[in-house]
């Protein structure tokens, strides 16, 4: 069964898909930067397509501020996103959910080994092109910008906001992910100029239980076809890999 689904954070609502298997796991995706639920070249669609035929369930939702949720795009802070995070995880688990794994894409993957440690059930980790830069990429796309009367940089569909240019000081993506003990497995396109692989070094000296993955031909949106067929494969081997 798939269904789009609306979730209250406070005083704000996040939309986005539920596809319920009759498993007890549940992965829950979070998206890029600018992306959305179904992510780019429909990658979480996808994915979660071939998890149904595993039975396992799946959420994605767009984050405040972003396409189908609440909010205008400068509304969305790091703040933000760590609440929405945070707020996804819960519902899983309310929702009955004995195992939840983490999946993220780029920033959505910096989010997602921030965040784990937070809840001890966490047990596994899958991150795409984790965006360790994230904070560097916000910082100069602003510093460089035009800005408006508000402090926020003049763009069509995507201005960054003061307030999103702010929050990008208080998150050490590195420490925080330190702090997760679980499994992390790391999937990395090898030819990524968006997040290089400088950056997914840095996450492999931290983390504590990590296998790490590499698509030789990968860029950051693993844009071949082959690309994205092995990176599903290796994906979903991961995520129905037995505890020990």
């Amino acid at each position: 069964m798939v269904r789009s689904i609306n979730l209250e954070n406070g005083a704000y609502t996040l939309r986005g898909i539920y596809s319920k298997a009759d498993s007890n796991k549940v992965v829950i995706m979070f998206h890029g930067y600018t992306g959305h639920k179904v992510e780019h070249n429909g990658m979480f669609r996808s994915l979660s397509r071939l998890l149904l035929k595993e039975n396992i369930s799946s959420l994605r939702f767009d984050y405040y501020g972003n396409f189908d949720s609440d909010g205008e795009f400068t509304d969305f802070t790091f703040d933000t996103l760590f609440s929405d995070g945070r707020c996804i995880i819960n519902y899983a688990y309310s929702l009955g959910y004995k195992d939840v794994v983490l999946l993220g894409y780029s920033m959505g993957g910096a989010l997602a080994l921030a965040i784990a440690h937070e809840e001890p059930r966490i047990k596994k980790v899958v991150v795409w092109n984790p965006a360790g830069n994230i904070n560097e990429l916000i910082k100069r796309r602003y510093e460089i910008a035009e800005k408006d009367e508000k402090g926020n940089t003049i763009a069509l569909n995507f201005s960054l906001s003061k307030a999103m240019f702010d929050s990008s000081f208080k998150y050490d993506w590195y420490n925080l992910a330190s702090k997760y003990q679980g499994k992390a497995y790391v999937i990395k396109g090898a030819k990524d100029l968006a997040v290089p692989l400088a950056y997914n070094d840095k996450y492999l000296k931290v983390l504590k239980n990590y296998v790490s993955f590499i698509i030789k031909d990968g860029d950051h949106g693993f844009d071949n076809k082959k690309d994205q067929e092995l990176l599903y494969k290796k994906t979903i081997e991961y995520i129905k890999e037995e505890e020990n």
